[in-house]
């Protein structure tokens, strides 16, 4: 039994330490971290609309007059786990821009908007499709996230795409616009991806 642990520290323990520590990953800890206080309001939220016990549910159905009491779940639901891949693209992209000493916020909004990008309508002016905001489209989220924000990150330290604004402009304006040119770089690629993928007939990345 010794040996086997002390294999384990030597060879195991290493390698592990630096995949813990590699920085897309702790952005992804990070980023799902941050919105764990929704997950569990997500999941008390499906407790309460399905709790198993049938005076339980009699009792709210005959105090409310009908279903009506599940939309207070359901709301919950709704503003959490149906919009979680949005959240995790924002969340991860902050975390892994601020590991990078950049722009965060910025790099946030932009993963945001990629993601929203490679999303297709439900049909001509009618909106996103809700399901690949939820959990089916966290795959997608994640990589949009990562692609995203190392894109944005690099252009970002280029001072040819870089707008400097005079002395006395408010710190949040001068930010913007150093970002104007990256994020719009960024977001040009992966709609031009989206361009690319319907051009050999994959309509939808999520599927």
């Amino acid at each position: 039994m010794n040996r086997f642990i002390d294999f384990m520290e030597k060879h195991f323990v290493p390698i592990a330490s630096r995949i813990g520590s590699q920085r897309h990953l702790v952005a992804i800890r990070d980023g799902f971290v941050t919105i764990m206080p929704l997950m569990i309001l997500g999941s008390m939220a499906v407790l309460i609309n399905n709790l198993p016990i049938g005076p339980y549910q009699d009792f709210l159905t005959s105090l409310f007059g009908g279903d009506i009491w599940k939309k207070f779940g359901g709301n919950l639901w709704e503003g959490t786990f149906q919009v979680i891949s949005i959240l995790v693209a924002f969340t991860i992209a902050y975390q892994l821009a601020r590991s990078y000493d950049k722009d965060a916020l910025s790099s946030g909004i932009v993963s945001v908007a990629s993601l929203i990008i490679l999303m297709q309508p439900i049909a001509e002016g009618a909106g996103l499709p809700i399901i690949w905001a939820g959990a089916q489209g966290l795959f997608v989220a994640i990589i949009t996230a990562l692609v995203s924000t190392e894109i944005f990150t690099r252009l970002t330290g280029s001072n040819r795409l870089r707008i400097n604004m005079p002395e006395g402009v408010p710190p949040a304006v001068s930010k913007s616009f150093a970002s104007l040119f990256p994020s719009m770089i960024t977001l040009a690629i992966f709609a031009l991806f989206e361009v690319v993928l319907l051009a050999v007939n994959v309509p939808d990345i999520h599927q």
